[in-house]
C-alpha cells in the first residue's frame, strides 16, 4: 500500500471545508494538525494535511513533510489573487518548490472570465503547477480541482515506480 502526503493550504479555513465538502474522508489529528485520510483504492491512500494561514504554520511540520510530500493544494479567494495578497502562499510554494501544486481559486460562477476548456483543464502556471477556479455552490467545479490533484498524485506514483 502506498500513502501519499499532500498539504492543503488556504488563507481561510472555511475555504478548505467548502472545497473538501464532497470528499469521503476520515479526519484525524497528527502532530496537532488536522489530516484527512482519503482512500483512493486498496493500494493508494492520500493524507491531506490542513494548514490555514490564519493560524500560522509551524516550520517543523513543513520540514517534516518536505522530504516526502507528493503534492500541494493552495486555496485562495479571487479577490486575494487580484490584490496579490498571497505572499504567504508564495513563501510556502518556494519552501516546497519541487512539489507539484494546484492553485484552487474560489470564485462565484458568474465572475469567472475563462472559457469552458480553461475551467476544465486549468491554466498552466509552471511545469508542475496548474490553476483552477471553483465555486462553493458547484460540485462539478470542486470535483475538477480534486480530480486534477489526484491525477497529479497518480502521475507521481507512476514516476516513482519507473
Amino acid at each position: 500500500m502506498r500513502i501519499m502526503e499532500t498539504i492543503v493550504i488556504s488563507q481561510d479555513g472555511q475555504y478548505q471545508q467548502e472545497l473538501m465538502s464532497e470528499l469521503p474522508t476520515l479526519r484525524q489529528r497528527v502532530y496537532g494538525v488536522d489530516v484527512d485520510r482519503l482512500e483512493i483504492s486498496e493500494d493508494l491512500i492520500v493524507h491531506l494535511y490542513h494548514f490555514s494561514l490564519e493560524g500560522g504554520i509551524a516550520g517543523e511540520i513543513l520540514d517534516h513533510l518536505q522530504g516526502h510530500l507528493s503534492a500541494m493544494v493552495m486555496i485562495a479567494d479571487l479577490e486575494q489573487i487580484r490584490n496579490q495578497e498571497n505572499n504567504d502562499l508564495d513563501e510556502i510554494r518556494k519552501t516546497v518548490n519541487n512539489v507539484p501544486a494546484i492553485l484552487a481559486i474560489r470564485s462565484e460562477k458568474d465572475v469567472l472570465p475563462y472559457n469552458r476548456d480553461a475551467k476544465a483543464s486549468g491554466l498552466l502556471l509552471a511545469d508542475n503547477a496548474r490553476m483552477f477556479f471553483w465555486d462553493p455552490e458547484d460540485k462539478r467545479s470542486k470535483g475538477i480541482v480534486w480530480n486534477a490533484a489526484l491525477n497529479t498524485l497518480q502521475f507521481e506514483t507512476v514516476n516513482n515506480l519507473l
